[in-house]
């Protein structure tokens, strides 16, 4: 189970990064495990604990593709290279903590 969520963290975090959305990243990765894990017989703590990772992989890596990096930055008047140094590393901290945290449960549910 473990390597499933890594699988779909990661695959989470590419169209992230390539598109900007975490709308469009979580909901096309979520389509993708949906038809990939449903002959698996996951239970639901399982398929909780993968939609989990989904939503931190597209919580990363926020930059000049994500609106949300240009409703920040321009509600809050900070230039660009300042988003960049604060924004993208602390939103990434937050997906990739909130990751780890998901794989400690995930190592004892069966």
């Amino acid at each position: 189970m473990l390597c499933g969520i890594v699988l779909f963290f990661d695959v989470a975090v590419l169209p992230r990064v390539m598109l900007g959305s975490t709308t469009v990243a979580t909901m096309t990765v979520a389509a993708l495990a949906l038809d990939m894990v449903k002959d698996l017989h996951w239970t639901q703590p399982q398929l909780a604990l993968l939609v989990l990772a989904i939503g931190s992989g597209g919580m990363c890596m926020s930059h000049f593709n994500d609106p949300g990096f240009w409703v920040r930055s321009r509600y809050f008047d900070i230039d660009e290279g300042t988003m960049l140094r604060t924004w993208t590393p602390s939103i990434t901290v937050a997906g990739t903590t909130s990751f780890l945290t998901v794989c400690a449960p995930s190592l004892f549910i069966r």
